[in-house]
């Protein structure tokens, strides 16, 4: 879990920069404290679908 924990700091930074170009370019429109959580959204999305993964993975090797 701590493995999938240090992953998801590097795509909070990717899905940070991704929904700021998103905003940027004016494909959506959100304020800029809205893109901090919305991209912790997006990671803590990853984190749950990544952790059960991993734990539906090593017990069926179990």
């Amino acid at each position: 879990m701590e493995e999938e924990l240090w992953r998801s700091v590097a795509v909070y930074f990717i899905s940070f920069l991704a929904i700021g170009a998103l905003d940027y370019e004016g494909h959506i429109s959100i304020g800029g404290f809205a893109t901090f959580v919305l991209a912790f959204i997006v990671t803590a999305i990853h984190f749950k679908l990544m952790v059960g993964y991993r734990k539906k993975e090593f017990s069926v090797l179990f």
